[in-house]
């Protein structure tokens, strides 16, 4: 089983072998992507299953009918594998958060110190 930065990697082989830990990782928020001879050829993502509640007590705009019609398309589509939702923080968020030099290094100066690393170590 290898990792990927965002999502785990699992060939046919492994999957088949591991099946329950990787649904276990998969409920618990993970996504796993299925190779076949190194090529990826599926996707096991999370099913949110948020109930979609119709005829509630009081009124209903429609907009708010709009975003429950909208939302239970969403459920649909995703039940179906046709659609996979973003889980977590946005993007953005993730970068605004992100201080991985400190406040006294400069991203040029983490980079060339990085190759440097690099250069010394025979990496490429």
């Amino acid at each position: 089983m290898k990792r990927a930065a965002l999502m785990i990697q699992a060939k046919i082989s492994e999957l088949k072998n591991g099946l329950s830990a990787y649904l276990r990782r998969v409920k618990s928020g993970e996504s796993v992507l299925v190779l076949d001879r190194n090529t990826p050829v599926a996707r096991l993502v999370p099913i949110e299953s948020a109930p979609i509640r119709t005829g509630q007590a009081g009124s209903t705009s429609e907009a708010d009918k709009k975003k429950l019609e909208n939302e239970a398309l969403l459920d649909k589509l995703e039940r179906k594998g046709i659609i996979a939702r973003r889980r977590g923080p946005s993007p953005m968020e993730i970068v605004r958060s992100w201080e991985p030099f400190g406040k006294d290094i400069r991203l040029v100066e983490a980079v060339l110190e990085e190759r440097e690393e690099d250069y010394e170590t025979g990496y490429r």
